[in-house]
């Protein structure tokens, strides 16, 4: 409480990006925000004044009226002395002077857009800047500020210049008036404030000018002083031991009372007064109502809804096979289609959003006739026949009892929102389409903000505290991995946490600084998919910045900005398309079919049966381990089927896939709880799915309208618990009025109807997406080869999932090849019914020798080594011919690679002699006369090639995952494959995979055993104690993951850790650490025999009663008994009697084997190949707690050297 009125009039709120901690509104109960102590405070107006920005303008706005207090826009502008676009580091205070602005109305507050627009597009140089000349332009409608100690005035009276000080305050009053220019008062405790104040007090009675006291507000609290300054360590990356660090001069910059700032000024009330005055001219009124959508313009004397009712008139034919006249000829299917396109034009018109389904449409015609790949729908747009008529979206919403009221609803309207697929590699082409039709200023991308969430905050405030990555990563592993938790939600009933903050006070320090600091904006990007589009210039409405790649984009988010009535796109890359679009191209490429995606028959049996079979690895939406499981159950076929997968596999439906499979298959009864819902659920078996069957079951049984039953949707979606009271009591009067049910019975419907409201899913997104799972499918069982070409070819940045998907393809039965110049292109290449790696992917070659040699063979293949060395261009030279030679790209002139390696370097010189030659006019002698037999042994150009042996199978495929990244003709781990993956209890890509909700067990950790090579070590020594330890890539047939060896673990196993040796590993792995990778922890090394030996829980022998011989039974027994087999395992005899049936039969104690290679490979011999089978253990070793983890010390040997080194 204070008794002094004050207002704030320079505040830095966290949109001032760490450095502003002052967080404008904190939902949590407890927390401390302006708001709140604005209103503690008595305070009749706060002003925002962010450094050279104003992300945070409308969210303060906002938040400031809602709770009965004025807001004032304003920001901290910084001033160049000369020109806003001079970067002459020579010239003094060229980084700009501080200036604060604050907008008293409309035209301040647009005004302050453009400058702080213009600073940021145009006048960066280490910060955003203007001119003199802008803020004369610009200067309506806003009141000016001298600003801190780096003020113009300020900077000149501690420099002694007194002149031009005032000089510099003339040039302020002539743009802004004596009314709207006050010199700034701030008394931090600081000798230079002293002096300046002084000076200002002085110049205030010379120029009858105004004085306001401020306090350059960076934190909140007095007590929120240290996390400040741990905040400015974030920024400057620094730490806080550090003397030299970027620090503020003390405690005092925090949001004072009246009473506080009085007793500064007390010398000068009339300076808090002011205050007082400046808010009271501040009467900033910004419309949250206005349309400032782009117009789509059409021709005089034509309505927007009658343009658009004639484009959907038109497409009628195409969509739903007939041509409108007049209603009284048409069928009743017929009859509908229109009732539905009548109903959804009356409410687009009276909503006003006819423009804005021109608009859409008409970008999208664009990218349809240009070829640019659009998807079929996404959202609750699906659900328009509008959209459909229009080729907005490729779904009928008739087919698939799709609701508009969904996407729009003419009993609350919201603005519509369409999101739009586009492939992935030409989405930049339609939105350069948008900004050149509407204008480049009033179409940019959106701003985004990251922020410190719960464990961001404790490893960035540990840092800055000088804790090591270790201590820190104990913390965080301690922490639920929800990023949603808070820092005290962190802490409730989690036992571990709590103790191990109890038992260190360091832990305790951690927490203390970062609670301040929580949920702050830390960094600033862009968008993934969002685009404004405005009807006029936008930074006339919000204030725009570039983000680090130069695009415009605006400083506010997505909600401000459409608050404002702009018209937010969201503009998705969506990598499928593309993979789609390129297997169309490849299908015309090698087939010379003309495939249509959109008219493709829609019963493909040879695509069902891939779903049914689970084979859906880079199917869309389809591909996960659990997915495969469930289209193997399911039963798919039909759209219908893919689209239920979609909703169903989600946290909340899972529950239900054992009812909803069952009752498919007819084993379990369906039950209604009343009759009128059987038509709305049969689809599903009963079960309520989709958020449109959840209207549909409101409006047959208690009458609602379907826009009153999508209100009663979300009021139950978001847990409105007043609104859902209400709707409750609707919902039950309308059962009993428009069915007789009972009070009692509603309720239980009710029930359900809450339940499942919580998670159903948007039909019309899981339709639309259930055509782009199908076309993936479809695509892959009908042509397979094209298909995983361009599924390689998305992936080429991604070496393990090209691993992942090479391993699928093989198992496809489609072979990857090595490069191969006559044939490859710049991207993995169909070659008949293989695929060819791009020559681009080849390290060492690059993108201009890989065209130049593809240009170079487009009307003749190479004949030989020398034509290619003389045809491929002036990029080729040894370094290329040799990165070709080892990744197998001239295999195809059918030498050795230990031959062409040999020759290449005088086939090259050769090649470049014979080229210059040309150049300069000369020839050899066989030119000269035409002789046509170049195949001479006379000819200069024959290459002879040495008779050597080939390069060693080991040296190849070292070659070619250094040139390529991977293994192309084998693999290291090629004998040891099936020991591999029978023994492995997951795989490194699954791993990776995996999220952080797989890691929940044990402080999101997980053991595991994993096969694979030693790729890459590094042996370092502690500099603790000098013990060893060792940093490993640890390799298996599909990926690559870091391991560390610590100390015990170290020494025991050192005589296994070698370069490139084969071994199995069991470890921990831990969830993410700061730099998003996994990594493993090893506890234990073992051979592949040992595993073989330890894991193998049973050894089977298949026989046959009526064709295996006793001589065969003898051999078995031997092999069986040998001494040289003694074990553990147990074998079972596995006997197909001559009746068909199976007979296991356990051997006795003296059969029992010790499981290796020589075992299982005599016993192949005798019984064959496929007749026997290992079944092994795949349990996971036991969870071990690592003893840091015990100790709760913050200590454990090896682990703090080894993460300082990866810090360094």
């Amino acid at each position: 409480m204070s008794s002094t009125p004050f207002v704030h009039l320079h505040v830095h709120t966290d949109y001032s990006l760490l450095d502003g901690a002052c967080h404008i509104y904190h939902k949590e109960k407890g927390k401390t925000d302006i708001v709140k102590l604005a209103k503690e405070y008595n305070m009749p107006a706060v002003a925002i004044t962010d450094h050279g920005v104003m992300g945070g303008a409308l969210d303060f706005y906002k938040q400031m009226d809602s709770n009965g207090i004025k807001p004032i826009i304003g920001c901290e502008m910084y001033v160049s002395p000369t020109h806003y676009k001079d970067r002459d580091q020579n010239v003094p205070n060229i980084k700009g002077y501080h200036l604060v602005l604050l907008a008293k109305d409309i035209d301040g507050y647009r005004n302050l857009c453009k400058l702080d627009s213009l600073a940021n597009l145009e006048g960066i140089y280490y910060k955003p800047r203007v001119d003199k000349e802008l803020l004369r332009k610009y200067s309506k409608g806003l009141i000016a500020l001298s600003a801190c100690l780096q003020g113009e005035l300020a900077v000149n009276i501690l420099a002694g210049k007194t002149k031009e000080a005032k000089n510099a305050l003339s040039d302020y009053l002539e743009m802004y008036g004596k009314d709207n220019f006050y010199l700034e008062l701030m008394d931090h405790g600081m000798e230079e404030q002293k002096i300046v104040n002084k000076a200002l007090i002085s110049m205030a009675k010379e120029f009858g000018v105004g004085l306001v006291a401020t306090n350059d507000a960076h934190y909140l609290k007095k007590e929120h002083h240290k996390s400040h300054e741990l905040l400015l360590c974030i920024q400057t990356n620094n730490v806080i031991t550090d003397e030299k660090r970027f620090k503020f001069h003390n405690d005092q910059f925090y949001f004072k009372n009246g009473d506080e700032m009085l007793e500064i000024f007390k010398e000068v009330p009339e300076a808090i007064t002011n205050t007082l005055a400046v808010a009271d001219k501040c009467n900033l009124v910004l419309d949250f109502k206005a349309n400032h959508y782009p117009v789509y313009k059409i021709g005089e004397g034509q309505s927007h809804k009658e343009y658009l009712k004639a484009i959907c008139l038109e497409e009628l034919p195409e969509r739903y096979g007939f041509k409108y006249e007049s209603d009284d000829k048409l069928t009743k299917e017929q009859q509908r289609v229109i009732n539905r396109l009548d109903h959804e034009l009356t409410v687009i018109d009276k909503s006003r959003y006819c423009s804005y389904f021109l608009v859409v449409w008409d970008f999208l015609k664009y990218a349809r006739e240009t070829g640019v790949p659009v998807g079929p729908g996404r959202g609750s747009g699906a659900g328009s026949i509008v959209a459909y008529l229009t080729n907005i979206t490729n779904v009928d919403p008739l087919r698939y009892n799709l609701l508009f009221e969904r996407f729009l609803n003419p009993d609350r309207v919201s603005p519509p929102d369409f999101d739009i697929d586009f492939c992935e590699r030409r989405r930049g082409e339609v939105i350069e389409y948008v900004r050149a039709k509407y204008g480049q200023d009033s179409v940019a991308q959106i701003g985004t903000y990251g922020t410190l969430k719960a464990k961001a905050v404790i490893k960035d405030i540990g840092r800055a505290l000088g804790h090591s990555f270790d201590q820190r990563n104990m913390i965080t592993k301690l922490m639920p991995a929800d990023p949603n938790l808070t820092l005290e939600g962190t802490r409730e009933n989690n036992s571990d946490l709590i103790k191990f903050m109890d038992e260190n006070e360091w832990v305790k320090e951690i927490f203390m600084y970062a609670e301040p600091l929580e949920n702050l904006n830390r960094n600033m990007s862009t968008h993934a998919a969002g685009v404004i589009i405005g009807d006029q210039p936008l930074d006339n409405l919000v204030p725009l910045t570039k983000d680090s790649e130069g695009g415009i984009i605006t400083q506010y988010p997505a909600g401000p900005c459409e608050s404002l009535g702009l018209l937010k796109m969201d503009f998705l890359g969506l990598k499928t398309l593309t993979i789609i679009q390129d297997t169309i191209d490849a299908i015309k490429k090698t087939r010379d079919i003309d495939l249509d995606i959109n008219r493709i028959s829609l019963e493909d049996k040879n695509a069902y049966s891939l779903l049914n079979r689970g084979d859906t690895i880079a199917v869309f939406q389809l591909e996960s381990g659990g997915m495969r499981d469930l289209c193997k159950r399911f039963g798919v076929n039909r759209i219908e089927d893919i689209s239920a997968l979609l909703a169903l596999y989600r946290p909340g439906p899972m529950q239900f896939i054992g009812d909803f499979i069952n009752r498919k298959f007819g084993k379990e009864m369906i039950d209604y709880d009343h009759s009128s819902m059987e038509q709305v659920l049969k689809e599903t078996y009963g079960i309520m799915l989709y958020q449109e069957q959840i209207m549909q079951v409101v409006q047959v049984v208690a009458g609602f309208t379907l826009g009153q039953a999508d209100i009663l949707r979300r009021a139950i979606g978001k847990k409105k618990i007043d609104e859902m009271a209400k709707q409750k009591e609707k919902f039950v009067k309308g059962c009993y009025e428009f069915n007789q049910i009972s009070e009692e019975k509603a309720s239980a419907i009710w029930e359900k109807i809450s339940k499942f409201a919580e998670y159903g899913f948007n039909k019309s997104h899981s339709v639309a997406y259930a055509f782009v799972a199908y076309q993936t499918a479809f695509l892959k069982a009908n042509y397979p080869v094209e298909f995983m070409c361009s599924v390689l070819t998305s992936e080429v940045s991604n070496p393990e999932k090209i691993v992942f998907f090479i391993k699928e393809c093989k198992e496809m039965g489609i072979k990857v090849l090595a490069p191969d110049v006559n044939v490859s292109n710049m991207n993995f290449t169909v070659d008949g019914a293989s695929i060819r790696f791009g020559i681009s992917a080849i390290k060492g070659v690059g993108g201009s020798a890989s065209d130049e040699i593809i240009k170079a063979r487009s009307n003749d293949k190479f004949k030989d080594l020398t034509d290619f060395a003389e045809r491929a261009g002036t990029k080729l030279n040894t370094r290329v011919m040799e990165s070709l030679i080892r990744a197998g790209a001239l295999d195809c002139f059918g030498y050795k690679r230990s031959q062409l390696l040999h020759v290449m370097a005088d086939v090259v010189r050769k090649a470049n002699q014979t080229l210059q030659d040309k150049i300069n006019g000369q020839g050899n002698l066989f030119d000269f006369m035409g002789d046509s037999k170049e195949e001479s042994n006379d000819n200069p150009n024959n290459v002879i090639m040495p008779d050597i042996p080939e390069v060693d199978e080991k040296k190849m495929l070292e070659d070619e995952k250094e040139l390529l990244g991977f293994y192309v003709s084998g693999h290291p781990l090629g004998e040891y494959a099936g020991i591999i993956e029978l023994y492995s209890t997951t795989s490194i890509m699954e791993l990776k995979s995996n999220g952080d909700e797989d890691f929940n067990l044990h402080e999101h950790e997980v053991s595991l055993r994993i096969g694979g090579i030693i790729a890459s070590l590094d042996i370092k020594s502690s500099k603790k104690d000098g013990s060893k330890f060792a940093v490993i890539n640890f390799e298996d047939l599909g990926g690559t993951i870091e391991c560390v060896v610590f100390g015990r673990t170290y020494k025991e196993y050192t005589p296994l850790i070698e370069l490139n040796k084969p071994v199995f590993i069991e470890g921990i792995a831990s969830s993410k650490d700061e730099g998003g990778n996994k990594k493993i922890t090893v506890n234990k090394i073992m051979t592949m025999e040992d595993v073989q030996k330890d894991f193998t829980e049973e050894l089977h022998i298949h026989i046959n009663e009526g064709t295996t011989k006793t001589e065969t039974l003898h051999e078995i027994r031997n092999s069986l008994t040998s001494e040289l087999f003694k074990g553990k395992t147990d074998i079972i005899l596995c006997s197909t009697l001559s009746s068909g049936e199976k007979a296991f039969i356990e051997a006795g104690k003296n059969f029992m084997v010790r499981v290796n290679n020589d075992l299982i490979n005599q016993l192949k011999c005798i019984v064959g190949e496929e007749s026997v089978k290992i079944r092994a253990n795949k349990k996971p070793p036991e969870y071990k707690k690592p003893a840091w983890q015990k100790n709760g010390n913050g200590h454990s040997k090896g682990k703090n050297d080894y993460h300082s080194e990866k810090k360094s």
